[in-house]
């Protein structure tokens, strides 16, 4: 597990809630001390502790544990995913230039590439 990814994504987490550790430590019953070096990464949670916070957040444990991207989706969906595009971005880069087929492409590669960029570092 990787300490780092699982205490920023939980920063990242508890502040788009516009919640304090103290908040937080009190909901998952650890100390807001524990609950701190958890978001800094100095010390990692049990497996039964990382289930509770994914529930709170409402995010999977894959994605907590940095496995998938996506806050929702496992590691097995996060990667079909990113498969899916990366060959949905050769398919597109195959296709013959004529004026429709360049504009779907424009399109499909803006969105795939914005899906992909948005979820890179998540």
């Amino acid at each position: 597990m990787d300490k780092e990814i699982l205490g920023k994504r939980l920063r990242n987490l508890r502040e788009k809630r516009n919640l304090y550790q103290k908040d937080v430590a009190r909901r998952l019953n650890v100390s807001e001390y524990q609950m701190s070096r958890y978001e800094s990464g100095k010390s990692k949670p049990d497996p039964e502790l990382i289930s509770k916070m994914a529930e709170f957040y409402e995010v999977t444990t894959d994605y907590l544990l940095g496995k998938s991207n996506h806050p929702n989706l496992t590691a097995t969906e996060d990667n079909r995913i990113d498969e899916e595009v990366d060959e949905l971005l050769d398919i597109i880069e195959s296709i013959k230039d004529d004026e429709k087929k360049k504009r779907l492409k424009k399109e499909i590669l803006a969105f795939a590439k914005g899906y992909k960029a948005a979820n890179a570092d998540q």
